[in-house]
């Protein structure tokens, strides 16, 4: 998790980092979201926690510059919020039809890429908080 985060999902934006290591291990299936069919089969994923479960609902795919690429974690106001997710939908890898309503809390899972020298790849999900069963 992001150092600038709080462990508890509660800012506006959640990063989850991991390794991309071949053979299906680890992050290693973000990279199916390059292809929009990979989303229309897997276009949700459960993020498990100690204390509760999330549900989160795919809503962009973004390859972006490690060392230049930005992570919001905090938006000052609903205006920057609205144009950043712009942004990340413009470039998406796939098209979810979503778009996370004010408010609504995001992760983000972050992996390295090869497109290029420092290519990282960031699949955005809505977080939904699912009750115990």
């Amino acid at each position: 998790m992001e150092s600038g985060n709080r462990n508890d999902y509660q800012g506006d934006v959640t990063i989850l980092y991991g390794h991309h290591i071949r053979g299906k291990r680890m992050y290693s299936s973000l990279s199916g979201y390059k292809n929009p069919s990979y989303y229309e089969t897997y276009p949700y994923m459960y993020l498990y926690t100690p204390g509760q479960t999330f549900r989160v609902e795919l809503f962009a795919g973004q390859i972006l510059d490690g060392a230049t690429g930005r992570f919001p974690l905090i938006f000052a106001d609903e205006t920057e919020r609205t144009a950043w997710i712009r942004e990340v939908l413009a470039v998406t890898t796939f098209d979810s039809g979503r778009r996370p309503a004010d408010g609504e809390r995001i992760v983000a899972l972050c992996t390295c890429s090869y497109e290029y020298q420092d290519a990282r790849y960031v699949v955005y999900g809505i977080l939904r908080e699912l009750e115990e069963e």
